[in-house]
């Protein structure tokens, strides 16, 4: 094999491979990009997780709050309606 051909194939070969070399580094960029946005994405959702936890917890102590205050309410009426009836008594003696 000739001299000229044999560095004509290894430039060939090498011209190839610096090709080869520039589509990963396409690739790798695009991969990387990617992965940036996953990761943005995963702490976005985590973010909203931990917002609806937060949400559910104040959720539910408003909720067990309605309850006592409607518990109050309920005896405030009975007691009430035991102190009207007393009164509707009274007034008859």
């Amino acid at each position: 094999m000739s001299l000229e051909k044999q560095l004509k194939e290894e430039k060939m070969v090498r011209n190839q491979a610096e090709e080869e070399l520039g589509e990963l580094g396409t690739h790798w960029m695009q991969t990387s990009t990617e992965l940036k946005t996953l990761k943005t994405n995963f702490n976005n959702c985590q973010e909203r997780t931990n917002l609806s936890s937060r949400t559910k917890t104040e959720l539910e102590s408003w909720i067990e709050q309605y309850e006592r205050l409607y518990k109050k309410h309920v005896m405030l009426e009975s007691e009430l309606a035991n102190v009207k009836a007393k009164g509707k008594v009274v007034g008859v003696f």
